[in-house]
Protein backbone atom coordinates (compact mmCIF):
# COMPACT_ATOMS: atom_id res chain seq x y z
CA UNK A 1 0.00 0.00 0.00
CA UNK A 2 1.18 3.50 -0.40
CA UNK A 3 1.96 6.11 2.02
CA UNK A 4 0.32 8.96 2.62
CA UNK A 5 3.12 11.30 1.44
CA UNK A 6 3.81 9.02 -1.73
CA UNK A 7 -0.28 10.03 -2.60
CA UNK A 8 0.61 13.52 -1.76
CA UNK A 9 3.54 13.58 -3.80
CA UNK A 10 1.79 11.71 -6.58
CA UNK A 11 -1.24 13.88 -6.43
CA UNK A 12 0.92 17.36 -6.13
CA UNK A 13 2.66 16.48 -9.44
CA UNK A 14 -0.97 15.42 -11.38
CA UNK A 15 -1.94 19.29 -10.73
CA UNK A 16 1.53 20.79 -11.32
CA UNK A 17 1.83 18.72 -14.75
CA UNK A 18 -2.00 19.49 -15.45
CA UNK A 19 -1.24 24.05 -14.60
CA UNK A 20 1.70 23.62 -16.91
CA UNK A 21 -0.16 22.04 -19.76
CA UNK A 22 -3.02 24.63 -19.25
CA UNK A 23 -0.50 27.65 -19.19
CA UNK A 24 1.38 26.48 -21.99
CA UNK A 25 -2.28 26.40 -23.64
CA UNK A 26 -3.00 29.78 -22.50
CA UNK A 27 -0.03 31.21 -23.76
CA UNK A 28 -0.38 29.31 -27.59
CA UNK A 29 -3.83 30.71 -27.98
CA UNK A 30 -2.46 33.93 -27.97
CA UNK A 31 0.81 33.91 -30.48
CA UNK A 32 -0.83 34.50 -33.44
CA UNK A 33 -2.89 38.15 -32.42
CA UNK A 34 -2.24 40.69 -34.29
CA UNK A 35 0.00 43.23 -32.07
CA UNK A 36 0.15 46.44 -34.25
CA UNK A 37 -1.49 49.90 -32.99
CA UNK A 38 -2.26 53.21 -34.55
CA UNK A 39 0.02 55.90 -33.04
CA UNK A 40 0.71 59.36 -34.30
CA UNK A 41 3.60 61.30 -32.72
CA UNK A 42 5.04 65.37 -32.52
CA UNK A 43 7.35 67.05 -31.57
CA UNK A 44 7.54 71.12 -31.02
CA UNK A 45 9.38 73.57 -28.81
CA UNK A 46 12.35 71.88 -29.61
CA UNK A 47 15.51 73.70 -27.57
CA UNK A 48 19.34 72.48 -26.73
CA UNK A 49 20.85 74.03 -23.78
CA UNK A 50 24.46 73.17 -21.75
CA UNK A 51 23.96 71.16 -19.22
CA UNK A 52 25.29 72.35 -15.97
CA UNK A 53 24.52 69.53 -13.48
CA UNK A 54 27.22 67.69 -12.75
CA UNK A 55 30.13 69.33 -12.19
CA UNK A 56 33.74 68.30 -12.86
CA UNK A 57 32.51 66.86 -15.81
CA UNK A 58 32.89 67.69 -19.44
CA UNK A 59 30.47 70.15 -20.98
CA UNK A 60 27.74 67.87 -22.08
CA UNK A 61 24.12 68.89 -24.36
CA UNK A 62 20.71 68.81 -22.68
CA UNK A 63 17.73 68.52 -25.18
CA UNK A 64 13.87 69.35 -24.12
CA UNK A 65 10.63 69.42 -26.33
CA UNK A 66 7.00 68.87 -25.75
CA UNK A 67 5.52 66.38 -27.67
CA UNK A 68 1.95 65.04 -28.96
CA UNK A 69 1.34 61.41 -28.84
CA UNK A 70 -2.00 59.62 -29.90
CA UNK A 71 -2.00 56.17 -29.34
CA UNK A 72 -4.73 53.58 -29.91
CA UNK A 73 -3.61 50.17 -27.84
CA UNK A 74 -7.33 48.73 -28.26
CA UNK A 75 -5.68 45.94 -30.72
CA UNK A 76 -3.20 45.00 -28.13
CA UNK A 77 -5.38 43.60 -25.62
CA UNK A 78 -6.64 40.04 -25.56
CA UNK A 79 -7.65 37.69 -22.92
CA UNK A 80 -4.56 36.72 -22.41
CA UNK A 81 -2.79 40.82 -21.51
CA UNK A 82 -2.59 41.47 -17.86
CA UNK A 83 -0.83 45.22 -18.95
CA UNK A 84 1.24 47.00 -21.43
CA UNK A 85 4.60 49.06 -20.57
CA UNK A 86 4.31 52.17 -22.84
CA UNK A 87 7.31 54.23 -23.00
CA UNK A 88 9.05 57.07 -25.45
CA UNK A 89 12.38 56.57 -26.79
CA UNK A 90 14.27 59.08 -28.55
CA UNK A 91 17.34 57.50 -30.69
CA UNK A 92 20.68 58.53 -32.55
CA UNK A 93 24.31 58.50 -33.01
CA UNK A 94 27.14 60.28 -32.44
CA UNK A 95 30.53 59.84 -33.66
CA UNK A 96 31.38 58.94 -30.39
CA UNK A 97 28.47 56.60 -29.69
CA UNK A 98 27.02 55.17 -32.39
CA UNK A 99 24.01 53.92 -30.59
CA UNK A 100 22.19 56.11 -28.33
CA UNK A 101 18.69 55.06 -27.08
CA UNK A 102 16.93 57.05 -24.18
CA UNK A 103 13.40 56.82 -22.49
CA UNK A 104 12.05 60.05 -22.42
CA UNK A 105 8.53 59.62 -20.95
CA UNK A 106 6.49 55.57 -19.75
CA UNK A 107 3.14 54.56 -18.78
CA UNK A 108 1.63 51.43 -17.36
CA UNK A 109 -1.93 50.58 -19.17
CA UNK A 110 -3.78 48.33 -16.98
CA UNK A 111 -6.39 46.19 -18.68
CA UNK A 112 -9.30 48.18 -17.13
CA UNK A 113 -7.47 51.31 -17.85
CA UNK A 114 -8.27 53.09 -20.89
CA UNK A 115 -7.18 51.42 -24.07
CA UNK A 116 -6.49 54.78 -25.53
CA UNK A 117 -3.27 57.94 -25.15
CA UNK A 118 -3.64 61.22 -25.68
CA UNK A 119 -1.24 63.41 -24.47
CA UNK A 120 -0.70 66.80 -25.66
CA UNK A 121 1.84 69.29 -24.96
CA UNK A 122 3.74 66.93 -22.78
CA UNK A 123 7.21 67.90 -21.62
CA UNK A 124 9.58 64.83 -21.08
CA UNK A 125 9.27 62.89 -18.15
CA UNK A 126 13.31 62.26 -18.35
CA UNK A 127 16.29 64.17 -19.08
CA UNK A 128 17.72 63.82 -22.45
CA UNK A 129 21.23 64.28 -21.60
CA UNK A 130 23.83 63.84 -24.61
CA UNK A 131 27.13 62.11 -23.94
CA UNK A 132 29.54 65.21 -24.84
CA UNK A 133 28.23 68.17 -27.26
CA UNK A 134 26.82 66.72 -30.08
CA UNK A 135 23.36 67.48 -30.10
CA UNK A 136 23.11 70.83 -31.36
CA UNK A 137 22.07 70.72 -34.91
CA UNK A 138 21.58 67.30 -34.92
CA UNK A 139 19.24 66.09 -38.22
CA UNK A 140 17.93 62.90 -37.27
CA UNK A 141 16.67 61.70 -33.82
CA UNK A 142 14.49 59.56 -34.24
CA UNK A 143 11.06 59.54 -31.72
CA UNK A 144 9.58 56.01 -31.46
CA UNK A 145 6.83 54.14 -29.27
CA UNK A 146 7.80 50.76 -27.53
CA UNK A 147 5.36 48.64 -25.45
CA UNK A 148 6.40 45.42 -23.58
CA UNK A 149 2.81 43.05 -23.25
CA UNK A 150 3.25 41.39 -19.71
CA UNK A 151 0.82 38.35 -19.96
CA UNK A 152 -0.96 36.64 -17.76
CA UNK A 153 1.10 33.57 -19.71
CA UNK A 154 3.74 33.60 -21.94
CA UNK A 155 6.65 35.45 -23.51
CA UNK A 156 7.70 39.28 -22.93
CA UNK A 157 7.58 40.52 -26.45
CA UNK A 158 8.74 44.36 -27.43
CA UNK A 159 7.37 45.84 -30.40
CA UNK A 160 7.54 49.47 -31.61
CA UNK A 161 5.87 51.83 -33.94
CA UNK A 162 5.27 55.36 -34.58
CA UNK A 163 8.56 56.11 -35.55
CA UNK A 164 9.31 60.58 -36.44
CA UNK A 165 12.42 61.84 -37.04
CA UNK A 166 13.38 65.36 -35.20
CA UNK A 167 15.66 68.34 -35.88
CA UNK A 168 17.25 70.13 -33.43
CA UNK A 169 18.44 73.85 -33.16
CA UNK A 170 21.89 75.01 -33.81
CA UNK A 171 22.16 76.91 -30.93
CA UNK A 172 22.12 76.93 -27.44
CA UNK A 173 18.65 78.16 -25.32
CA UNK A 174 19.45 79.23 -21.87
CA UNK A 175 19.16 76.85 -18.84
CA UNK A 176 15.99 77.47 -16.77
CA UNK A 177 16.50 74.99 -13.80
CA UNK A 178 13.08 75.53 -12.47
CA UNK A 179 11.13 75.01 -15.78
CA UNK A 180 12.78 71.86 -16.46
CA UNK A 181 13.60 70.18 -13.01
CA UNK A 182 10.15 70.46 -11.55
CA UNK A 183 8.03 67.66 -9.80
CA UNK A 184 6.18 66.23 -12.56
CA UNK A 185 2.99 64.44 -11.57
CA UNK A 186 2.29 61.84 -13.90
CA UNK A 187 -1.61 62.03 -15.36
CA UNK A 188 -3.28 58.49 -14.98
Amino acid sequence: MHSFLSRVNALSAFVVTVLAGLMTMCAVSTVFFNSHADVQISAHELKVHVAREYPGFERNDMASFAFNLHADLEPLFNWNVKMLFVYLVAEYSTPKNPVNQIVIWDRIVQRDDVHEIHVEDEEMEYDFFDDGNQLTGHKNITLSLHWNVIHIAGTLPRENTGHVSIELPDAYEPYERSKYRRLRHRSP
